[in-house]
């Protein structure tokens, strides 16, 4: 259902389901079997969804959230981002801090989009 959500907002009005569908089978890098466009859903169940994201939204914004550093770490933290020669991000598997030369991020990152076996540049139809 969320894919669904997802597909809708991003396309609204601007696609059919069948012209989405050849679309997503031409540019997907796996077996047709694989590749469908999220299937419609009734109004009720869309409606139910879009309630849903709306009340999520409304509370992940109103929601405060408490900081887990130290005074110490939080300013650590400040001085290294603001050093525009250094990256500072987490770390997807163990949300640990990472901290690396920005070149190094940018050589890195170019050089896995540069990978024509694993990234393919994706156009939406007109």
């Amino acid at each position: 259902m969320a894919i669904n959500l997802r597909w809708r907002e991003e396309l609204a009005n601007k696609h059919s389901a069948k012209t989405l569908k050849q679309h997503i089978k031409g540019i997907a890098p796996f077996e047709q079997t694989f590749t469908r466009a999220p299937p419609l859903a009734d109004a009720t169940i869309e409606n139910k969804l879009t309630t849903l994201r709306r009340d999520l939204l409304n509370i992940t914004k109103s929601a405060s959230v408490s900081s887990n550093l130290t005074p110490q770490q939080r300013s650590a933290l400040k001085d290294l981002r603001k050093n525009n020669e250094l990256h500072v991000s987490i770390a997807d598997k163990t949300a640990e801090f990472v901290v690396m030369p920005k070149q190094d991020m940018i050589q890195t990152t170019t050089a896995h989009f540069a990978n024509g076996t694993v990234y393919k540049k994706l156009t939406m139809p007109q």
